[in-house]
């Protein structure tokens, strides 16, 4: 998904990681805080990781 900056990106991965966590949230044993999003740049560099354990935080 191209998206316009970094800041877009981060929105967009905190939507997706909070949809994966509520469809996630019965399953056991929960491996959420091994699960990241990778956002990469044009040079499929990573910018920015965010943990699932962040979201969490957030979510929850």
């Amino acid at each position: 998904m191209d998206l316009p900056d970094i800041a877009a990106a981060r929105s967009e991965a905190l939507k997706v990681m909070q949809a994966l966590l509520r469809s996630w949230a019965t399953m056991q044993p929960d491996y959420s805080d091994d699960i990241f999003i990778e956002i990469v740049g044009e040079d499929l560099r990573p910018v920015l990781i965010i943990p699932c354990s962040d979201i969490k935080t957030v979510d929850r």
